[in-house]
């Protein structure tokens, strides 16, 4: 068991039958479990709950990250390349959605109508495999 993420030597002693012994070691990388999620659904209703909706999760690479947003004609709403693993999935962080055309919220209500909304987005996990994914999301007024 290792308590925390982090680096570890790992040491093998094996003996034969005949008294035999050797070792050898290696240096194993303990990393967190890879997650990603993207809630299903928000209301950006200025009342301080779901106001905002981003991906969350765990060995996402934050240097190679993109979420584009689409209404349901194919306009882009919404795009960045920032990812913030340390907030809540909900949390109106730089690079969360507020549910404006491409965040263009002034004064007012600039917020888009109720519906599905289509995301899709591509990132690198800590390792360098590239994931490509996408759904939908109801922005809920």
């Amino acid at each position: 068991n290792y308590p925390t993420i982090g680096d570890y030597e790992v040491l093998l002693i094996a003996e034969s039958e005949n008294d035999c012994t050797d070792t050898t070691s290696r240096i194993i990388t303990v990393r967190n479990e890879f997650a990603f999620y993207m809630p299903t659904s928000f209301t950006p209703n200025g009342d301080g709950v779901n106001d905002c909706v981003r991906p969350c999760g765990n060995g996402i690479d934050k240097n190679s990250f993109l979420l584009s947003v689409y209404d349901r004609w194919g306009n882009l709403v919404f795009e960045t390349d920032k990812f913030d693993s340390g907030a809540s999935c909900d949390a109106c962080t730089d690079g969360a959605w507020d549910g404006t055309d491409m965040g263009s919220r002034i004064k007012g209500d600039n917020i888009l109508p109720n519906g599905l909304y289509n995301w899709f987005c591509e990132f690198k996990d800590w390792n360098g495999t590239i994931f490509k994914e996408q759904g939908t999301i109801t922005l809920i007024r």
